[in-house]
């Protein structure tokens, strides 16, 4: 496994990642650190959530609008497009397809679009 370095992502520019190779993991408590990223990896990696890929990115969504006492969400990015898409069932409550987390979870963060209702 690879250098991986969790970095921050506006929620409006998950809209570049697809299903195929992205999921978003919700409510996580997780060390900022390229430790806790390959902690992260493995874990994974272990409950069969993908075989036979890597993780090549970790983004820490930024903008939530409880700021950061509100809920933690990671984006991560796999190196292919083979995601168990069973495991990802199972795990449903706090794993989601990026396109579903956009559209289910974007009032929970400050975006254009909602800003204006936010003070």
């Amino acid at each position: 496994m690879g250098k991986i370095n969790i970095k921050p992502i506006a929620f409006e520019k998950l809209e570049k990642y697809n299903d195929s190779n992205s999921i978003v993991l919700m409510g996580l408590k997780l060390e900022r650190t390229e430790e806790g990223a390959k902690e992260l990896a493995e874990q994974l990696k272990e409950c069969g959530l993908y075989v036979g890929k890597e993780v090549i990115g970790v983004r820490y969504i930024e903008g939530n609008i409880a700021g950061e006492e509100g809920r933690h969400d990671y984006l991560i990015e796999f190196d292919n497009e083979r995601i168990n898409i069973m495991k990802r069932l199972e795990l449903a409550s706090f794993v989601k397809w990026t396109s579903d987390f956009i559209n289910n979870y974007k009032h929970d963060y400050i975006t254009e679009e909602n800003a204006k209702y936010i003070q």
